[in-house]
Formats: structure tokens, sequence, C-alpha cells
């Protein structure tokens, strides 16, 4: 197996990424398209390559650019012996690699764009990836679209993604999509299992390697991560709090459930390992009940002691794996993941009533709505305070009643998207939304569009990171006041969203009205620009 050539003392992700298709875990129908594409000079010009983090898709992505300009490639993969395949990838010639998460303004982007547009290298073919697409702003995705359109020869562009359905309309139409899944556990397994002896330690019991796996939930790059914290002393901890935190959803035992919850925390279980954990347990229930054979036999016996009435503890175990996985889903990115995992466990118990006094105790929940709302809220609580700190410190002289209206008496549901600063929305059209009687929706979708496009080309301006969470707060304040050079805000009269500067022949004045003069052809009637309040033609 082949490796990225890197220091011995490298992050263990690092140090074993691999540097041909024969030594991806895991993917393997992405992996037999693109080598068989690359072997037969089919290769497409642009790729999206989409699914969870850590599951490969930078990792392959580098491993095409190598097979590209191999000297002598087998089967479509890279020989690991030519000269072009002995340099690290990212100092190879041809190859270009940006992430879109910290290089997210249009700068950047035009920067690549150009590159892209100039046709030169020293090697046969050119690779550009970029990283976290997703995390570019609206305009720099724009900047990328022409090259991407009419690629030069030998040019190949490859986005990965996270999140998919953030990408334009217009990028997600022009690159074939392969979509990477979370790795299964075997293969993970086996990972653990190579990695350990190229390390040259002594191999791991069972019950270690299954808690690394368990926790590295399908991701090769966090299962090697959790795996270097192994071997250097720490653990993995497989609680077994996750068997006993299913047996109390299934029973509807809340207490018992709460505190399985914290017994596994108290163990220094990790909240992640424990929903995998959770999850194979109700999964397990489920199967017993339905397909007995696909467990092992002391699997088997081990769910069927546990439980008197295996049919009516298969339905709760069914009616919770859905509200569970998605509550797993929203605690990968929230910052609060106990707090997810024991609201999720309160509705699947307590069910439509949200009493959680066990009232329907025997039998799944007549309507598992009630965790959907109980996660929507925990989202729109978060939105709630990400919108109170950024307010903090802004002007607090805002007009009541008048001719402007404040940004932040925009109702909270319709805001959110601005309080959160996204880089893109793929909800957002390209044009004003063609609905009827939704002119309100018309200069919300308007004015968060207008907003995010004047607080990127400000950052950019003035060199900041448009990716600073913090930064972007304080520009967003900036632009939302009043006295401010450049002022953007909603007049309640004429329901348009008006753009206003002092001077809009400075430096920076002249920046923003390039960045938004599309805006205004897309949102026409909708945005109007004025100088010292008066309208100005664009």
């Amino acid at each position: 197996m082949a490796e990225e050539k890197v220091s011995s003392n490298a992050a263990l992700y690092n140090k074993y990424r691999p540097s041909d298709f024969d030594s991806v875990y895991g993917q393997e129908d992405i992996v037999s398209s693109l080598s068989s594409a690359i072997e037969d000079g089919s290769l497409p010009h642009s790729f999206i390559f989409a699914g969870p983090r850590g599951t490969g898709k930078t990792s392959i992505a580098r491993v095409v650019a190598r097979a590209l300009n191999c000297k002598n490639p087998v089967h479509g993969s890279p020989c690991g012996e030519c000269e072009s395949c002995r340099v690290p990838v990212s100092d190879a010639p041809g190859y270009y690699e940006l992430d879109g998460a910290s290089n997210a303004g249009v700068a950047d982007a035009r920067a690549i764009a150009d590159e892209i547009r100039s046709g030169t290298s020293m090697a046969d073919n050119r690779i550009f990836v970029i990283d976290e697409v997703q995390e570019m702003n609206s305009q720099a995705i724009t900047a990328l679209l022409k090259p991407l359109e009419e690629p030069p020869a030998n040019t190949f562009i490859i986005f990965c993604t996270t999140d998919p359905e953030r990408l334009p309309a217009t990028i997600r139409s022009r690159g074939v999509t392969h979509y990477f899944n979370q790795v299964p556990g075997d293969k993970l397994t086996q990972l653990v299992i190579d990695t350990v002896e190229r390390e040259g330690r002594e191999p791991l019991d069972d019950e270690t390697v299954q808690a690394v796996v368990m926790e590295g939930d399908g991701s090769p790059r966090d299962t090697l991560s959790v795996l270097q914290r192994v071997l250097m002393g720490g653990k993995a901890v497989m609680s077994g709090q996750g068997t006993i935190l299913a047996q109390a959803i299934v029973e509807r035992d809340l207490g018992g459930a709460i505190m399985a919850i914290a017994e596994a925390v108290s163990a220094g279980s990790t909240i992640n390992a424990l929903f995998s954990e959770t999850a194979s347990a109700l999964r397990d229930i489920f199967i017993c009940a339905h397909a007995p054979n696909l467990l092992s036999p002391a699997r088997r016996e081990d769910v069927e002691s546990r439980f008197s009435d295996i049919e009516t503890a298969s339905i709760n175990a069914r009616a919770a794996i859905i509200p569970m996985s998605e509550a797993h889903r929203v605690s990968r990115t929230g910052s609060e993941p106990r707090g997810i995992i024991e609201a999720a466990v309160i509705s699947i118990i307590a069910g439509d009533d949200g009493s959680g006094n066990g009232s329907n105790k025997g039998s799944a929940p007549a309507d598992l709505g009630g965790t959907r709302d109980i996660l929507n809220a925990i989202r729109s609580l978060s939105n709630r305070i990400e919108e109170i700190a950024s307010n903090v410190g802004a002007n607090s002289n805002w007009p009541a009643t008048g001719t402007k209206q404040s940004p932040a008496s925009i109702p909270t549901e319709k805001r959110s998207e601005a309080v959160n600063e996204p880089s893109m929305d793929s909800n957002k059209p390209d044009s004003a939304p063609e609905t009827e009687n939704n002119d309100g929706d018309q200069t919300d979708y308007a004015y968060q569009e207008a907003l995010n496009v004047i607080i990127d080309e400000i950052m950019s301006h003035r060199g900041l990171k448009s990716s600073s969470a913090a930064r972007r707060k304080k520009v967003r304040r900036e632009i939302e006041d009043a006295d401010s050079p450049i002022n953007i805000f909603i007049d309640e009269e004429t329901s348009e969203v008006v753009i206003e500067s002092q001077d809009w022949s400075s430096d920076e004045g002249e920046a923003v009205m390039s960045a938004i003069k599309p805006l205004i052809g897309n949102y026409r009637g909708l945005i109007v620009v004025t100088e010292n309040g008066s309208d100005i033609a664009v």
C-alpha cells in the first residue's frame, strides 16, 4: 500500500493518507469508476465530491491528480515509482488546491479562476481541487463559473463539499457528482489493524479496536485520530451505556435513559461514540425480531435475554432509529451535543405531549414530530443567541416607526440566514423568486443576499478573511448602522432594500458598487441605491 511521504511524527491520518487507489479504505464504487475513466481517457473535466467530513474526498482527489500525471499508471492508478509520483502531491507541478473555508472571498476565487484560464503548466495535466467549496460566498462561486463552463484542454476541476445542497444549481449541473458514504465498520476495523501493524506496535485487543471504530463514526480520518490517541496512552471508550440507553428508550424509561447518558460521559465516552453505540443497539433489537440470523448467536441471545416481548421492543426500536439519527446529524455541528441527545431521548420517550411522564410507556409514540419540534427549537434558539450576540454593541438608537426599518425588526425566521452569515444558500434564487403574494419574502431574499455580498466585498477590500465569524459580525453591525459610510436597510413604506453611501466614489464604495450591480439586475425594483439620501442610477 502506498501512502503520502510525510514526516514520521506526523498525524496518522496524514502519515497514511493514500497515494493510490488500492490504499483507499471504502468508497469502492467511486474508486472503480474513477480509475476506469482515467485508464480509458474518458474522465470528465469537472467533479463534485460530496459526503461527510473525513470520508476521503480530498484524499481521492489527490490520487486522481497523481494518476493523471503519472508516467506509468497501473489500471488508472498511480504507479508510485515515477518522478511525478515521488513528489508530494501538494508540491507537484500542475496541482492546485484551495481551501474554501479559509479562502472564501472573491479575490481568492478570481485568482484561481485566472490560473485555470491561463492553461500553462509544466505538467501534462492540471488539476484544481477546491475543498469545502460550500463555504465560499456566492460572488466567489460565480467567479469560478466561467472557467468551469469552458476549461482549457487537459484541465480538471474537483469540488469537495460536505453539503452539496448549498452549492448553486449552476455549479452542480456542470460537474459529475460522486457521493461519499461513511465507511463501514469492517473496513475501518481493517484500517485500524493495518495501521497498528505499520506502526510496529503490539496488536490491540478486539474491544479496543471496536471502541476506536465506534468513536471514528464512519470516518477514516477520525478513526485514525482516535487510534493515535490510544497509541499515545489515551483511551477509546465503548462504555456499554449505548446498549443500556437503547434499552431504556425501548422501555420508555426516561430516568434510566438520562442516567445512561450521564454514566457514558462519566466513563469518558464521547457523545458521538454514544450515538453510534446506541444506534447499533437499536438496530440489533429490530434485526433480532425480523432477521435474527443476521446477528451472531451470542448477540442474538443477549438481545433476547433483555426483552420478554421482542416484537414490541422492535416496534419501539424502529420508532427511535430515525429521530436518533437526525439528532446525531445535528449534534455533529452543534455546540451542545449532550443537550441534543438528551432532548431527542426526552422527545422519543415522552411522545406527543412532551410531558416526559411516560404516558405512552410500553408502546411506540403515536407521532415522532415531537423530536423534530425539539430539534427545530434547538436550532431556533441557537440562531436567536447568535442574533442577540451580534447586536450587542450595535447602534442602540435604531428608529422606531418611520421610513427606516432596522434589520433587527425583520422576523427572526426570515432573518436566520442573515444572522448566521452563510456563505451561500442553494435555495437562494439567481433572480427574485417568482411567487404569488410573496413581496415580503422577495424583499427579505434581496436584503439577505445584498447584506452578504456587501460584507464579503468590504472584508475582501480590507484584506480580512471572510470566513471569520467574529469579523463578519463586526462588519455587519457597521453597515447596518445608519451613520456608516455604507448602510443597508429596508424601507417600510416601499418595501425596498436601500443601499446607501455617503460617497460611492471612494475606493471601498466603488468595490461595493461593482459587487452589488448584478444583484440590482436580479432583484429589479427591489433594490435601490442612494447617495446622501438621493436615488442614483446604477
